[in-house]
């Protein structure tokens, strides 16, 4: 808890930073108007139109920002962790 708890003050004290603990359910992308440079670099490259630009949470709060980092989650021992909470979760063996 040491390494956690000094991470957070790091966080919670670097300018212009916000933090939220929630679980996203989904991407918000803006796509490049039709007809734009954009959007026909990408159509050429054959990849996906468009620039992550926020989230949805489990709760349908929207929060948008300049960048979107995405990671994994992870869960230790058969338990998940999402921000302060834990609960049983694993793969599921059919």
């Amino acid at each position: 808890e040491l390494y956690r708890d000094a991470m957070l003050r790091e966080l919670q004290a670097y300018p212009g930073l916000e933090l939220y603990e929630a679980s996203v359910e989904d991407l918000v992308v803006d796509e490049p108007a039709e007809g734009s440079a954009a959007a026909a670099a990408a159509a050429e490259a054959g990849r996906p139109v468009g620039r992550a630009c926020g989230v949805i949470t489990a709760d349908g709060s929207e929060l948008r920002a300049r960048a979107v980092v995405l990671t994994t989650g992870t869960f230790l021992r058969g338990v998940v962790h999402v921000g302060r909470e834990s609960r049983p979760a694993g793969r599921f063996v059919s």
